[in-house]
This record gives C-alpha cells, structure tokens and sequence, in this order.
C-alpha cells in the first residue's frame, strides 16, 4: 500500500511541478537534525515517491523566522515539541533540487531523550530513529548528509574550544 501511495505522491508531484515552481521560487525553508546519542530522526515524505529518508522541516511563514518556522514544522511533521533555545543553526544555504531554488536554514537540536512520534499522516509516509550504522549512506538524502557533516564538524570545533 506504501508503494501505491508513494507512486501517487510522485504523479501527483510531477503534474502539479509548475505550482510547485512558483510557489518554492520565493519561499524559505528550513530543516531540522534531531539528534539524540547519535541517532537522528529521519522520515519519508508521500510527495515525489522519494524512497530516501529525509530530516524534518517546510517552508517559513511570511511572518515566521527561520527558528519559528524550524519548530512549527517539527511540531507538525513528527510531533515533537522544540524550544527555541534548542535549536542551534549550522548553516544556511541555497538549496538547489528538482528546478527549485530556495534559501534553506539547517539547524540542530540535541534532545536529551528519545522521544516517540506523531506523524503527519497526510505528508509523511514513515518516520523512525536511525544511527550511524543503521542508515546506510545511499539512503538518505543529500542535504541530510550535508547537515550530519556540518553537525559533526561542530562538534569537532566545540571539543576543541573546550
């Protein structure tokens, strides 16, 4: 059934490219790596049949900032409710996919446990905790593996300081 629903998700993504296009020219977006012991969260979206795991995240609000909109969309594609005060920015770069280009904020938040889900069943097909052994490379999504760089580079330069 997961198949059948991803397979509309790519048709439906495919046809409706050109909204998709005008929309996403002028928008924001965010994501967020929710790290616990150096698992993350991951999730699969229905929209484009991708069978590669992403991190949460979605476009800003007009009147969002990128942490308001980071925690708002974690709020609503897993469930899990953010602070401000746990997210810390890695980067921000311009995401470049499928014909979109957008300015995109990359964050982190360490929990200090691990948290169950509520999925948004309307958008998201599966969503779990993986760690570095259990997400082979090829699964995840490109700007997933650049924001587990930034994240541990972080971490490298924070030890150093320390």
């Amino acid at each position: 059934m997961k198949k059948l629903l991803q397979a509309i998700g790519f048709v439906i993504f495919w046809c409706g490219w050109p909204v998709l296009y005008m929309y996403f020219r002028r928008s924001e977006r965010t994501r967020v790596l929710i790290v616990h012991e150096g698992d993350i969260v991951v999730l699969r979206t229905w929209l484009a049949g991708n069978s590669k795991w992403g991190v949460p995240g979605g476009g800003k609000h007009k009147d969002e900032t990128p942490v308001q909109g980071a925690i708002r969309e974690v709020r609503e594609e897993v469930g899990i409710e953010l602070k401000p005060e746990q997210l810390r920015l890695l980067f921000t770069t311009m995401f470049h996919d499928k014909g979109f280009r957008f300015p995109c904020y990359y964050f982190v938040a360490e929990l200090s446990e691990r948290t169950s889900f509520t999925r948004q069943k309307h958008e998201i097909a599966d969503i779990r905790w993986v760690g570095p052994t259990t997400a082979a490379p090829d699964t995840l999504l490109r700007d997933v593996h650049e924001a587990l760089a930034a994240y541990h580079a972080s971490k490298s330069a924070m030890s150093r300081h320390q």
